[in-house]
């Protein structure tokens, strides 16, 4: 009977020893799991710290679109009244210029005498490849008894296609 018992603790004791192996294998394991966990935890959090730079990254590139698409599509005014102003003969001069629409300018003003607003309108209806002006038409002319000059108003068209490439 001593032997049986010898046995029976010596496979107690393997048994035991196999047990406390498994037992700390998984509280290591445990301790991986809660460390992995919060390492997803932390990087969630990372994540959702950049969902705010995100929408900001979102909205600045539709900002980036928009005046991409106004800087390609804008119209150069300035070269409009760079040939405009070529185009008046001296003893002519301009009081006021409005633009009526997107293709049209209304200006009115004084010159010398009815030849010279004339010239006016042959220069800007005058149709040469870099012409931006369309059609020139007179509204109205008077003549100033009292100055000897005539005042003028006219209606210019003007080609808007031209002005979106700088020229």
């Amino acid at each position: 009977m001593k032997v049986s018992s010898v046995l029976t603790v010596l496979l107690l004791l393997v048994v035991s020893g196999f047990s406390a192996k498994y037992y700390f294998e998984a509280f290591d394991l445990k301790k991986l799991i809660l460390s992995e966990d919060q390492k997803i935890e932390t990087a969630r959090d990372k994540i959702n710290s950049m969902k705010s730079t995100e929408v900001l990254s979102r909205n600045l590139s539709k900002k980036q679109e928009v005046l991409r698409e106004i800087l390609d599509n804008r119209l150069y005014y300035s070269e409009l009244l760079s040939q405009f102003y070529e185009r008046i003969p001296s003893g002519v001069g301009v009081k006021s210029l409005s633009f009526t629409d997107k293709t049209s300018i209304t200006l009115s003003g004084t010159a010398s005498n009815y030849l010279l607003v004339s010239d006016f309108l042959k220069n800007l209806n005058n149709s040469d490849d870099e012409n931006i002006f369309q059609s020139a038409t007179l509204s109205s002319v008077k003549l100033n008894a009292g100055s000897s000059t005539v005042d003028y108003s006219l209606v210019v068209g003007f080609d808007k296609e031209r002005l979106k490439d700088g020229y």
